[in-house]
């Protein structure tokens, strides 16, 4: 008979903490991808029924930012790896990175100092996405 090997088995158990923190918050960007399309159609569709959709279109636009965020991050802890906070902040920090390199695909000119505004933003996409894991770890 042939020799049997011993077989390594992966289990969430011998994955380090830091793995399955950085798993849970992969997990989670294309979901609020997906989620934030969403939100952004719905946002669409009340402004174009408004008088004035143009004047909607940026409170819309940043309500759907602000709910991607949390529910990205609740979907961080309720992951159940790893640690949610830190799963949070990641995940916070990758969709920032993400949208803002996604903005330079999108624009015909980007200028070399955005306005602090914008950077205002990019720190409450992050801490939105810490309050969404927090929420989470409440519920588990």
């Amino acid at each position: 008979s042939p020799p049997s090997y011993p077989v390594a088995q992966a289990s969430s158990e011998q994955a380090s903490p830091l793995t399955s923190t950085l798993g849970s918050a992969l997990f989670a960007l294309p979901l609020m991808g997906i989620l934030g399309v969403i939100f952004l159609l719905i946002g669409s569709a009340v402004a174009w029924r408004s008088p004035n959709p143009h004047a909607l279109i940026p409170p819309l636009s940043l309500v759907a930012l602000g709910l991607t965020c949390i529910l990205g991050g609740l979907i961080v802890a309720r992951q159940r790896r790893g640690r949610p906070l830190l799963g949070g902040l990641l995940c916070g920090l990758l969709f920032t990175v993400l949208t803002w390199c996604l903005t330079f695909a999108v624009q015909d000119t980007v200028l070399p100092f955005p306005s602090p505004w914008l950077w205002v933003i990019r720190l409450g996409m992050v801490l939105l996405t810490l309050v969404g894991a927090k929420l989470g770890m409440g519920r588990r």
